[in-house]
């Protein structure tokens, strides 16, 4: 994967509401070793998201330096956090930007970066809703695809060339229209979030929305419902 990413990744120490607040008390008084520790509790979100925006970025953008920036961006949320609050510290770093709330400080970070370098990175999430859209016979009604979800769908997205992106994205943008969803919503930010990545797990995405596992499930397989529903 890359040097940071393997590292971040062995050093992943998963910590619940009460150790976050435990180790946020630690870190206050001036002991160090408990900021490094609820890094690694969040470090599994900072590699992900660093690789969405590398592969979006089709290479332009480096897996190490966009974990570098996440690691800037994690710590200030650490630092700010307010363990007494009902947001999980997850959540709290790692959210994607919303109508209700602002986008977490990793996310932002790696943004920023992206920004510098004059790259705007793709989502990979949208490449495959677009993928999806496209393969599930959206312009072609004689198709039957009604099983398919989106983890069926994974493109290479380093070997898309430009004008594939552009037709992927007028196809989701044209479905998403369709089916009169909100890109601003909660249940298109829960999508996004399911497809972002083949590894992100339904407790992952519950943490970070404060839901139950069979919340965040039901809200995917509806709006995914919805986009299938006038894709014929």
């Amino acid at each position: 994967m890359s040097v940071y990413g393997d590292a971040l990744l062995a050093s992943f120490e998963w910590l619940n509401k009460t150790e976050v607040a435990e180790q946020i008390a630690k870190m206050r008084e001036g002991r160090l070793e408990a900021r490094d520790k609820l890094l690694n509790s969040i470090s599994r979100g900072i590699v992900k998201m660093a690789i969405s925006f590398s592969k979006g970025s089709r290479g332009a953008l480096a897996v190490d330096d966009m974990i570098q920036e996440g690691i800037i961006g994690a710590y200030t949320a650490i630092d700010r956090f307010d363990p007494t609050s009902k947001a999980s510290l997850y959540g709290y770093a790692l959210s994607l930007p919303s109508r209700n709330s602002p986008a977490g400080y990793v996310f932002e970070a790696m943004k920023q970066a992206s920004r510098r370098s004059n790259v705007v990175p793709t989502s990979i999430a949208e490449m495959k809703l677009g993928k999806f859209a496209f393969t599930c016979g959206y312009d072609s009604p004689a198709r039957d695809d009604s099983k398919l979800t989106v983890q069926d769908i994974t493109p290479d997205i380093s070997t898309i060339g430009v004008a594939d992106h552009k037709l992927l994205a007028i196809k989701l943008n044209n479905l998403i229209a369709k089916a009169k969803l909100d890109r601003q919503s909660k249940d298109f930010e829960i999508l996004m979030k399911m497809t972002e990545s083949d590894e992100v797990t339904l407790q992952e995405v519950a943490d970070l929305y404060g839901n139950c596992r069979e919340g965040i499930r039901k809200n995917y397989s509806k709006t995914l419902s919805k986009l299938r529903a006038v894709a014929v």
